[in-house]
């Protein structure tokens, strides 16, 4: 046998024997996953332009939409939910104000949360919000099972109708934080 496989054969061996150490099975008890993901709430485009198809009078002052919501249907979520982070952005070509009302509402339409009412002021095109709710605080949150979104015009003394041009789009999720032991 050469002297360089010899030299291999004992550089390797070294390597092999000196790197081994006794294996703690027991540290996969101490492991925790964290997983996230999102989940789209609600979502709307309203213009102007719709608006009589949309609401079926040619003028209007507020429009309401319950939307169903069922995440926390499932036993794994319900469980080992941690947090729950609300994220909105809205879009406002129109030039009047708007108050957003999102009410979060269980299957007897009782108040679960009610969020701090959004002010989208004329032509705001990048407004975005975030609100964060700690399961440990509100540990009702997962009773939730329907959404009620509620827009309003800023001055109601003079209505929007189809005459007037833009739109106001909402886009709106939910980033649940679940934690559990393996």
């Amino acid at each position: 046998m050469s002297i360089f496989k010899k030299t291999s054969y004992l550089i390797f061996s070294i390597f092999l024997l000196s790197c081994s150490q006794t294996l703690d099975f027991e540290q996969i008890n101490d492991y925790e996953v964290a997983p996230v993901f999102s989940v789209a709430l609600v979502s709307f485009a309203l213009e102007a332009e719709a608006l009589d198809t949309f609401i079926g009078i040619s003028s209007a002052n507020e429009i309401e939409e319950l939307t169903e919501f069922r995440v926390f249907e499932n036993s794994f979520i319900r469980d080992n939910l941690t947090q729950l982070g609300f994220n909105f952005e809205l879009v406002n070509q129109f030039n009047r104000d708007f108050n957003l009302q999102i009410t979060l509402l269980d299957d007897d339409d009782n108040t679960i949360h009610e969020f701090q009412e959004l002010n989208i002021v004329a032509n705001n095109i990048d407004f975005k919000q975030e609100e964060i709710i700690t399961i440990q605080q509100n540990p009702n949150i997962i009773n939730v099972t329907q959404v009620l979104l509620s827009v309003r015009l800023g001055n109601t003394s003079l209505p929007i109708d189809n005459l007037d041009s833009g739109f106001l789009e909402l886009k709106s999720a939910v980033t649940v934080h679940l934690e559990t032991s393996i």
